[in-house]
C-alpha cells in the first residue's frame, strides 16, 4: 500500500493530561511531521475522520461508507509530504470515564486498527484523583454546577457505579456525572498494546510535565523519531499554562452563574444560541479574573475531593496502575499512583 511508508502516530489523551498544550505547542512544530488535531478544523480526509469518531457516528456508518473514508485516507496519506503523521484526539482513550456508551471504545480500536495497522500510540496519562478534580473544574467551564460528589457518583461514602441523570447542559458534553471504576488506565493499555504491540505505545505520566518538563517533551519526540528547533523547546516549555483549569474562586463564581444564569435562560429565552453566547461572556470573564488572580499572586487551584475520597479512589485503581507500572518506563509511585 502507498502509505506503507508513512509512520502513523496516534495521541489518544487523557482528557485534561496537556493534550491542548501538545496539540498547539509541541505536534504542529515537529521536523517532518503532519499533525491532525481535534482543535484543527481542516476538510482532510484524516480529520474528517477523527470528526466521526468524535460524534460518535463510526458504528452507525454503512460498509460502503466506512470502506469510502478508509480509501480517502491512504490516497491523501500518499501525496503528502511529510513522512510522519500525529493524530490527536483525547477521546480515543475510549472515554471510558464520561461518555455515554464506553462501546464506542472497542470501534475506535477497530477503526485505528482497520485504517492505520502499524500505528504508534502516544498515552498521557493522570494520577485519578487530581484527574477528576481537573475534569470536573473543566467542567464547570461548560455549564455543569452539581456539586462534586454527585458528579463523581459517591453517596453515602461510598464511590457508586455510574448512573445517568438529566442532561442540563444547554448543549450535550456528555452524562453529567463520571465512573470512578471505569478509569483504568492499565485496561486501556491492554485493549491498544493487543491491536498494536506494547513495543509500540508510549506511556508518560502527566506529572512529568509538571517536573521537568524538557524530559516531558523530549521522551515523546524521541519516540516520534522527531525533534523540535531548540528555540521551539523553549518556547513550547514557556507556554505551558494552555488550557488551564479555572482558580478555586473562579470555579465557585462559574458553580453559582452555571446554576442561576443558565437556568433563568432556559426559562426567559430558551434558545440555544443565547446560551451559548451566555456561557461565552460568563468563561471569558471568569479567565479575565484568573488573569488578575495570578498577576496579584492570589491563584489558588481548586481542591474538591477529601482526603478521604482521594484516598478511596487510588485505593480502587492501585493494583492497576502498579500492572501499569511494569509497563512503562517511568516509576508512577513516585507520583503516588500506588
Amino acid at each position: 500500500m502507498k502509505t506503507a511508508k508513512k509512520q502513523i502516530f496516534v495521541h489518544i489523551g487523557m482528557p485534561k493530561s496537556a493534550s491542548t498544550y501538545l496539540q498547539t505547542q509541541f505536534f504542529p512544530f515537529l521536523d517532518n511531521m503532519y499533525y491532525v488535531g481535534s482543535n484543527k478544523y481542516s476538510s482532510d480526509p484524516v480529520m474528517q475522520l477523527l470528526q466521526q469518531i468524535g460524534l460518535y457516528r463510526l458504528g452507525k456508518l454503512e460498509v460502503f461508507e466506512y470502506n469510502e473514508i478508509k480509501s480517502k485516507i491512504h490516497n491523501f496519506l500518499s501525496v503528502i509530504k511529510e513522512q510522519n503523521i500525529v493524530l490527536s484526539l483525547e477521546g480515543l482513550a475510549g472515554s471510558r470515564v464520561t461518555d455515554k456508551n464506553i462501546d464506542n471504545f472497542s470501534i475506535f480500536k477497530t477503526c485505528l486498527k482497520n485504517i492505520f495497522h502499524q500505528a504508534k500510540i502516544i498515552f498521557i496519562t493522570r494520577r485519578q484523583d487530581t484527574f477528576f478534580e481537573s475534569l470536573y473544574t473543566q467542567r464547570l467551564k461548560k455549564g455543569y454546577y452539581y456539586d462534586i460528589n454527585t458528579f463523581i457518583n459517591y453517596r453515602n461514602k461510598v464511590f457508586c457505579k455510574k448512573k445517568s441523570v438529566e442532561n442540563d447542559m444547554y448543549f450535550d458534553i456528555g452524562n453529567n456525572n463520571i465512573d470512578v471504576f471505569s478509569c483504568n488506565y492499565f485496561d486501556i493499555y491492554n485493549h491498544y498494546a493487543k491491536n498494536f504491540g506494547e513495543s509500540n505505545i508510549l506511556v508518560v505520566p502527566f506529572e512529568l510535565l509538571i517536573e521537568d518538563k524538557q524530559l516531558f517533551l523530549k521522551t515523546i519526540s524521541a519516540f516520534m523519531g522527531s525533534s523540535l528547533l531548540k528555540e521551539q523547546l523553549n518556547i513550547s516549555i514557556s507556554k505551558l499554562n494552555v488550557n488551564a483549569s479555572y482558580s478555586k474562586y473562579s470555579s465557585q463564581l462559574a458553580k453559582m452563574m452555571n446554576c442561576i444564569g443558565v437556568n433563568m435562560l432556559k426559562i426567559i429565552l430558551p434558545h440555544p444560541k443565547l446560551l451559548k453566547k451566555f456561557m461565552q461572556y460568563k468563561t471569558n470573564g471568569l479567565i479575565m479574573f484568573d488573569k488578575l488572580l495570578i498577576k496579584k499572586g492570589l491563584y489558588v487551584k481548586p481542591r474538591w475531593l477529601s482526603q478521604d475520597m482521594r484516598a478511596e479512589i487510588l485505593k480502587i485503581h492501585r493494583r492497576s496502575n502498579k500492572c501499569l507500572n511494569d509497563k512503562v518506563k517511568f516509576d508512577l509511585s513516585k507520583y503516588g499512583y500506588f
